[in-house]
């Protein structure tokens, strides 16, 4: 795969919810060697090895997975955006759709203007919250498309991601929720988006989740594998009652993919023996330092 010149992904200090501690570039020879480890239950962005994420834009959202322009995606265990194996992380039973939603007052008073502290209910994982601008889209897997269709249609993250969202199941999907916003929302171009993207898989990383800057490291080799310029790795203070701290990865999609810088944290829940991961991205290049902080510092796990 080709090299790509790195692309420097603006930074500002944290909001309460998180704050940066370290920030380095430390991807070790160590890392690389967990990486066939990591990879097995590994939730990843928009980015796939060998896979065109660019294309024709569908005319209208499609819910038949034997229609979506690669109906074996979902099927390939090594696809990063494949279905996975979260029964031991999830809640069989029913009773997580009863959880109370962490609290959202001292995060939503954090938020700038016009964002608010979005409770996403799951009935699968429990009530978790996310900050999003107001008139953001909140999708959760297993609802109908047509609420993206109409803000992200004709953009190239719609072609990429239309397909990959179609065949997802709420009982066993590592994708569980896509918030999206108009760039002119956040300063962008308006014909892009912003997207704010909720993961969850088990743990199964061969470090202690207490570990941040080895989960960090991991994750940056697991990017860079799939093709994406790693520009930073950083372990940030975690306002949370899981762990005090939680690593951070940024890096730009290879463009032959789909041109958008990503800003990825990873939040584990040891209790559970669960991974969360929220990510912000958007069309490489943009200023999006203001709303990725907002988006990362806002996510807050169910209550366990």
């Amino acid at each position: 795969m080709r090299q790509h010149p790195p692309v420097t992904v603006p930074r500002r200090p944290h909001a309460p919810g998180g704050t940066t501690r370290r920030t380095g570039d430390r991807r070790s020879t160590g890392a690389r060697s967990l990486l066939a480890a990591a990879a097995a239950g590994v939730l990843l962005v928009a980015c796939s090895p060998g896979q065109d994420g660019t294309g024709e834009t569908a005319e209208a959202p499609v819910d038949d997975p034997d229609a979506v322009d690669d109906p074996d995606a979902a099927d390939d265990p090594d696809d990063p955006e494949a279905d996975g194996p979260l029964g031991e992380v999830t809640d069989d039973d029913g009773e997580a759709a009863d959880r109370e939603p962490p609290p959202a007052d001292d995060v939503d008073a954090a938020l700038p203007d016009g964002w608010v502290a979005t409770v996403v209910e799951d009935d699968r994982t429990g009530p978790y919250l996310v900050g999003a601008p107001q008139d953001a889209v909140v999708w959760r897997v297993g609802d109908d498309l047509e609420s993206l269709f109409m803000l992200a249609e004709g953009t190239d993250w719609w072609a990429f991601w239309q397909p990959r969202l179609v065949p997802l199941e709420p009982d066993i999907a590592n994708v569980r929720a896509m918030i999206v916003a108009s760039g002119d929302t956040v300063g962008i171009d308006p014909d892009e988006v912003l997207s704010i993207q909720v993961n969850l898989t088990p743990y199964d990383l061969d470090v202690e989740p207490e570990d941040a800057d080895a989960i960090a490291e991991i994750y940056a080799a697991i990017f860079e594998s799939q093709g994406s310029q790693v520009t930073a790795t950083r372990v940030v203070d975690h306002d949370g009652p899981e762990v005090d701290e939680v690593a951070e990865v940024a890096h730009t999609l290879d463009p032959e993919v789909l041109d958008r810088d990503v800003r990825q944290r990873f939040v584990p829940i040891p209790e559970i023996g669960a991974l969360w991961s929220v990510q912000c991205d958007g069309p490489a290049g943009a200023d999006l330092a203001d709303a990725c902080d907002a988006a990362l510092d806002a996510f807050r796990a169910p209550v366990t």
